[in-house]
């Protein structure tokens, strides 16, 4: 096992988990990249514009939440997630660093 610098486990904290109670409100995400475990879902996350957030200038749970609830209350339809142009490019770099494929 390797120990960590106080640098990286500042910026790696684990939210706490709630087991008895909820937010009553939408979190403020802050992140700016999401992790994933698994190298197919982020390219699945890269490879489709209502995946999973990957990056925070794109789409992220807040944005999202803003962006429905305008859309309801204009009675609009719900926003298109927008489609970064760099998805093709990384999701054959992401398909090559698959545990399947080293």
């Amino acid at each position: 096992m390797t120990t960590q610098q106080p640098a990286t486990i500042a910026v790696h904290v684990t939210a706490p988990d709630l087991p008895h109670s909820r937010s009553i409100s939408v979190p403020i995400y802050q992140a700016s990249n999401f992790a994933f475990d698994d190298p197919d879902a982020l390219a699945d996350a890269l490879e489709r514009p209502d995946g999973e957030f990957v990056y925070s200038r794109y789409a992220n749970p807040t944005i999202r939440a803003l962006e429905t609830t305008v859309a309801t209350l204009e009675g609009g339809p719900p926003p298109s997630p927008p489609r970064p142009a760099w998805a093709r490019s990384t999701r054959c770099c992401c398909r090559s660093c698959s545990p399947a494929t080293m």
